[in-house]
């Protein structure tokens, strides 16, 4: 549950997942409890192995792979700190270099959809507007926008009028199965 870290390993048995403390900001942002995901579901088919495939044979992977070692201490330590704005930039970044390393694989396979670059649009200028709020995405075409509980009606609301459905998630607790039904994938 919460935050954690993935320590990747040569193998499955070798990959571990470590639970990282978390501090609240001066200003009382609590990452485990303040924290809300809208998250905006844009239909497209991915193969998830097929992307990992992709950026393993990207030109792009050596450096993101260099590159991500610092996102991690960055975002280790202002997980720490509790400091919203310095953990989500970290996370939009490395959402974009990882994409960057998709789309650069031997076939050059974009997962994102108009509506995923209409949520990038809306993020931004939600942000411009004074919100607290960036996006994440994994390898596909769905985007993650992580704002404060405060602001996630709102924000929900400016995705909804793109005409994406969205949820509101939080951070959870500690993992457990979903039942099929709860299942994203």
């Amino acid at each position: 549950g919460a935050y954690s870290r993935l320590d990747a390993g040569l193998n499955d048995a070798d990959c571990r997942s470590h639970r990282l403390d978390v501090g609240v900001s001066e200003d009382g942002f609590d990452p485990e409890e303040d924290l809300r995901i809208v998250a905006a579901h844009v239909p497209a088919y991915k193969e998830t192995e097929e992307a990992h495939r992709e950026a393993a044979a990207s030109h792009m992977m050596q450096a993101r792979t260099a590159h991500v070692q610092d996102q991690l201490v960055e975002m280790t330590d202002a997980l720490r700190a509790g400091e919203f704005d310095r953990i989500f930039e970290t996370a939009e970044h490395d959402s974009l270099s990882l994409t960057a390393t998709t789309m650069t694989g031997p076939a050059g396979w974009v997962y994102w959809q108009p509506e995923t670059i209409a949520v990038f649009n809306a993020v931004r200028e939600l942000r411009e507007e004074g919100v607290p709020v960036y996006f994440s995405t994994d390898t596909g075409a769905s985007v993650y926008v992580n704002t404060l509980a405060d602001h996630a009606d709102a924000v929900e609301a400016r995705i909804a009028e793109i005409g994406i459905d969205t949820d509101i998630w939080k951070v959870g607790g500690p993992a457990h199965l979903l039942d099929e039904s709860e299942a994203l994938f």
